[in-house]
């Protein structure tokens, strides 16, 4: 059970924990998968996307500070 801090950094908790699933399995060895418990499907991957909806590499991403109000 996460506190409410930890929920809204639930996210992170599953873009790290994909990026993972990639990254450290062996070939051949059997990864892990986050399940949703309700109907018992592996979550899918989740990309970031732009506005559009189309996914968003880093190359045409950038961080910008905003202006005051």
């Amino acid at each position: 059970v996460l506190t409410p801090q930890g929920e809204r950094l639930f996210p992170l908790f599953v873009a790290l924990r994909q990026w993972g699933e990639r990254q450290w399995f062996a070939p051949g060895e059997p990864p892990s998968a986050l399940i949703d418990r309700c109907s018992g499907q592996t979550v899918p991957f989740k990309a970031v996307r732009d506005a559009k909806g189309a996914v968003l590499p880093s190359s045409a991403s950038e961080v910008r500070k905003l202006p005051t109000a």
